[in-house]
């Protein structure tokens, strides 16, 4: 009974077109009809309340590895992307092709490299703006004090006569409220 699950796929498969049992020159609606057939098959609930906890996991594996070939070979432009893949496996790398992968492989890391270093000094950029802004802010704040300081230093009764001009306009304001409440 536990290797029934195990049974539903080929024992030993290369290629996504085994796990659906198809031939490489299947179409698209041929993908279809046998993913549907080998989820049918191998889906987990088709094991029952009574199968084991192994069973299950199995089946689960299984099912999910269809899943996966249906996904690849049920788009187009994933196929192809697999098939060359699929090729290049079988058949042996020449000298130029393993270069030319090398090569790639070390432009990607340069690429890679220069993309981190770019985003960090550009947040290292936007750190310096941000703490000179602050710098700038606090300088104008000393500055405003420092003025206030002196006006009210060189200016005998600013404080007394700001003071007095607030009283009259918080006046002006309860006479307003007072105005418009209706009696």
């Amino acid at each position: 009974m536990v290797l029934r699950a195990q049974n539903m796929l080929p024992p030993s498969y290369n290629s996504l077109y085994d796990i659906l049992g198809i031939d490489k020159s299947a179409s698209i609606e041929d993908v279809r009809r046998a993913y549907k057939r080998k989820a049918l098959e191998t889906h987990p609930d088709k094991l029952g309340p009574t199968a084991h906890e192994q069973e299950k996991e199995i089946a689960e594996a299984q099912f999910r590895k269809v899943y996966e070939a249906f996904e690849v070979l049920g788009d187009t432009e994933k196929r192809r992307v697999y098939d060359a893949r699929l090729y290049e496996r079988r058949w042996e790398l020449s000298e130029d092709l393993k270069r030319r992968r090398k090569d790639r492989e070390e432009w990607a890391l340069k690429q890679e490299e220069q993309r981190r270093l770019r985003t960090e000094a550009f947040r290292t950029q936007r750190q310096r703006e941000q703490l000179e802004k602050t710098k700038q802010l606090e300088t104008m704040a000393k500055l405003v004090n420092e003025m206030v300081d002196e006006l009210n230093n060189e200016i005998p009764g600013w404080l007394e006569r700001k003071r007095q001009i607030e009283q009259k306009k918080a006046a002006r304001e309860m006479k307003a409220k007072q105005a418009s409440r209706p009696l």
